[in-house]
């Protein structure tokens, strides 16, 4: 399916959306495992991140905040990798939360609290990158936070040599800043 084939089809409703998120569920599926390496999660936490990521996408679009500036795989990569981030820091502060059920109406104050949970975990997050060094940061906001795919684009962006040196960098920053949020919730138990 095309990007505006799967908009097309979650706009629908139905049995076309339907269709189109067990699509998504396997199309991203890949996803789960980098997820449980890199951090280091279980399988079942992954999954459970990669499911609230989909239904968070399927949101997105409803609410019309997808503009289609980044492909769906980097945009549902975004939600993904930040329901990773949000399931360490609450694990790692011991607040274990119950996963909430997406009803098919969906409740204001709901939404309301699942956004500003959201908020404050990317805010959370940026307050960590702060700590990383200006190419890092510029690094990691390009390819996660504005979807620059391209690592040869972001290599220009950030005036390294070339895309595998922009790749390796964007490696390491992530396992920086993985370190640095680890370090930072250990302080506050």
């Amino acid at each position: 399916m095309t990007d505006q084939e799967i908009i097309s089809a979650l706009q629908a409703g139905g049995a076309r959306q339907e269709a189109c998120l067990n699509y998504l569920f396997d199309q991203h599926k890949g996803l789960v495992g980098s997820a449980i390496s890199r951090h280091q999660i279980s399988e079942e936490e992954a999954l459970d991140a990669y499911a609230d990521a989909i239904i968070g996408f399927r949101k997105q679009v409803m609410l019309g905040k997808f503009r289609g500036e980044s492909k769906i795989s980097t945009y549902f990569y975004t939600i993904y990798f930040r329901r990773c981030v949000d399931l360490i820091r609450r694990r790692a502060t011991h607040q274990i939360s119950q996963v909430e059920e997406y009803p098919e109406v969906e409740d204001e104050t709901v939404n309301t609290e699942a956004d500003l949970i959201t908020r404050e975990a990317f805010n959370q997050v940026m307050e960590y990158m702060e700590k990383l060094g200006e190419v890092c940061r510029k690094i990691l906001m390009y390819r996660y936070y504005y979807g620059y795919e391209d690592m040869e684009e972001i290599a220009r962006l950030v005036e390294v040599k070339n895309a595998n040196t922009a790749g390796s960098l964007r490696y390491r920053c992530m396992k920086q800043l993985m370190r640095i949020i680890k370090e930072a919730e250990l302080q506050q138990n």
